[in-house]
């Protein structure tokens, strides 16, 4: 099977963190203010998400490995910086929970398959043997 590659996620990974740097940046202070203006320059990494293949972005997610979820990481790392370092960390960490989330998916999914075709294997017909039947 061809690998799918990365693109796609890296667009959504630039997009999401051009609104989570524009919004750490508004709220450094506490408060939102007209002073706040600069704080749109972030917004420009957000055209990315127009660039996004939705379809395209699944399949990645479907095919990812261990080295693009390290890549995936570090670009996160790269482009999410907001003043406030401890919500920074807990954003990361929760990226990296979410990429362990798509192992334990897919194994159940094979799990759930597993079980779907075991009991498709059952014919109309077949009868409990008499032990069991009781």
């Amino acid at each position: 099977m061809e690998a799918k590659g990365i693109e796609n996620i890296k667009k959504l990974i630039k997009g999401i963190c051009a609104f989570g740097n524009a919004g750490g940046s508004i709220l450094e202070d506490g408060k939102v203010s007209i002073s706040d203006i600069g704080a749109l320059k972030y917004l420009v990494g957000a055209k990315d998400l127009l660039d996004v293949d939705v379809k395209a972005l699944l399949e990645e997610f479907k095919d990812l490995d261990e080295q693009e979820k390290v890549v995936i990481l570090s670009e996160i790392e790269a482009e999410f910086d907001i003043p406030q370092d401890e919500v920074e960390a807990k954003v990361e960490d929760a990226f990296a929970l979410g990429l362990k989330a798509i192992d334990i998916y897919r194994v159940n999914e094979d799990y759930v398959k597993e079980i779907i075709a075991f009991i498709k294997s059952f014919k109309k017909d077949d009868k409990l043997p008499e032990a069991v039947v009781e």
